[in-house]
C-alpha cells in the first residue's frame, strides 16, 4: 500500500499536469469512456468493483446526492470518482460550492494527490476557485509534502513546492517548514541552506520560529558564522532573534572554544535590546569562568542586577566554585556573603570543595 501511495505522489508531482488538460476536454466533447479511462488510469481508482454510487443526471439528484457524501463521506474513493465524472457532465454545471464539497469528502479520505489532480480537471471546466477551495488544496499540499518527506522524497517535495506556485498558490511558513524540517532530520543541511535561500529570495518572510529552527540546524552542524549571519538576516527582516536564537549561537562558540566571538556576540545582543534571561547570563558566567575571566564573569553578576535580572543560586555557585579553584579567599568569602543574604546556599559541589580547600595540607585559600 506504501508503495501504491509513493508512486502517485511521484507521479502526481512530476507529471500531475499532463493528462487533466485531456481529461476534461473529454468531458466537455461529452466523451464520458474516454475521461472515465484516462481518469481511472493514473492509478486513483484501486477497486475493480463497480462504485457504489447511484447513476444519474438530474441537477437536484445530484446535489442532494453530493451533499449526503460530502457529510456521510464516501465508501471508496471510485465513488467519489464516479460522483464527480456525473458532475462534470451535467449541464449547466453544478455551482463551486458542490465541486468544493466533493473536494473536502476526497480530502477527508487523505487521497490528497486525487483532490489536487480533480482541481486542475475543476478549472479546466472554466471553473473558479474560492478561498475555500484554497484552504481544501493548501491542506492536501501539505499532506502530499508530509508524505513526501516522510519517504525522504525531498527533490520530489521541492517540486510540489513549485507546483503550487505554478497553480497560484504561494507556499508558506508550513509548507516550506516540513521540507527543511525533514532535510535537516535527515541530515541534508546542505540541501536545506539552499531551500530556505530560495525561499527568502522569493519573498518568504519566515516568522521567528522558523528562523530559530534554521539557526539551531546550522548550530548544530557547526556552521557558527552561517548561523550568525541568519540572526543578523533576521534583524534585516523585521523578525529580531530572541534570547533562544542568540543563546543557541553563543552556546556552540563557547563550545567550539570561540569564547572571544561568544562575548561579541554577547554584546551585540545586549546592544540590540535584547534582555537575557538569568539561564543565557548564568550560560556566559559559566563560560567566562571556564576561560579563566573570572573578573569578567564577575561583572557580569552586577550587569544582572543592572538589567533588572539578578543571578539567582545556580549563578554564584558557579562563580564562587571558580573562585575557589583559583584559590581566591576575599573573593569567596564577598561572594559567599551575599549568597547568605539571598538566602542562596552552597551546593553539595560547592561545599566539597570549600572542605577540601580548608583542610587540605599546605592548600586552601591564600
Amino acid at each position: 500500500m506504501q508503495a501504491v501511495l509513493t508512486s502517485k505522489m511521484r507521479r502526481f508531482a512530476a507529471a500531475a499536469s499532463i493528462f487533466i488538460p485531456r481529461t476534461a476536454h473529454n468531458y466537455r466533447k461529452g466523451n464520458p469512456s474516454a475521461a472515465n479511462t484516462l481518469l481511472f488510469r493514473t492509478n486513483f481508482s484501486t477497486n475493480p468493483n463497480p462504485p457504489n454510487v447511484v447513476a444519474t443526471t438530474n441537477p437536484t439528484q445530484l446535489q442532494n446526492l453530493l451533499l449526503e457524501k460530502s457529510k456521510m463521506g464516501f465508501d471508496k474513493l471510485d465513488d467519489a470518482l464516479s460522483l464527480f465524472h456525473q458532475m462534470a457532465r451535467t449541464q449547466p454545471l453544478p455551482s463551486l460550492v458542490h465541486f468544493n464539497r466533493l473536494l473536502t469528502a476526497v480530502a477527508k479520505m487523505k487521497e490528497y494527490s486525487t483532490v489536487l489532480s480533480l482541481h486542475k480537471e475543476i478549472r479546466e471546466l472554466g471553473i473558479p476557485t474560492d478561498e475555500c477551495t484554497s484552504i481544501v488544496l493548501m491542506n492536501c499540499f501539505r499532506g502530499v509534502l508530509e508524505g513526501l518527506v516522510g519517504n525522504q522524497e525531498f527533490g520530489e517535495a521541492v517540486e510540489v513546492l513549485r507546483l503550487m506556485q505554478d497553480q497560484g498558490m504561494v507556499p508558506g511558513v508550513d509548507a516550506y517548514g516540513i521540507v527543511l524540517n525533514g532535510m535537516c532530520k535527515a541530515g541534508k543541511i546542505e540541501d536545506a541552506r539552499k531551500l530556505f535561500g530560495t525561499a527568502l529570495a522569493e519573498g518568504l518572510r519566515p516568522n521567528v520560529e522558523m528562523y530559530t529552527y534554521m539557526v539551531r540546524e546550522l548550530c548544530k552542524a557547526d556552521l557558527l558564522d552561517e548561523a550568525e549571519e541568519l540572526l543578523v538576516q533576521m534583524e534585516k527582516d523585521g523578525c529580531p532573534p530572541d534570547v533562544v536564537a542568540y543563546g543557541m549561537v553563543i552556546n556552540g562558540m563557547c563550545k567550539a572554544g570561540r569564547i572571544e566571538d561568544a562575548r561579541k556576540l554577547f554584546g551585540t545582543a545586549l546592544a540590540e535590546g535584547l534582555k537575557p534571561n538569568v539561564e543565557m547570563y548564568t550560560y556566559m558566567v559559566m563560560e567566562l569562568c571556564k576561560a579563566d575571566l573570572l573578573d569578567e564573569g564577575e561583572e557580569l553578576l552586577v550587569q544582572m542586577e543592572k538589567d533588572g535580572c539578578p543571578p539567582d543560586a545556580v549563578t554564584y555557585n558557579i562563580i564562587v566554585r571558580a573562585f575557589i579553584e583559583k584559590g581566591v579567599r576575599h573573593k569567596v568569602m564577598t561572594l559567599l556573603e551575599e549568597m547568605i543574604e539571598r538566602s542562596f546556599p552552597p551546593d553539595a559541589s560547592t561545599m566539597s570543595k570549600l572542605v577540601d580547600c580548608l583542610t587540605a595540607e599546605g592548600e586552601g585559600l591564600k
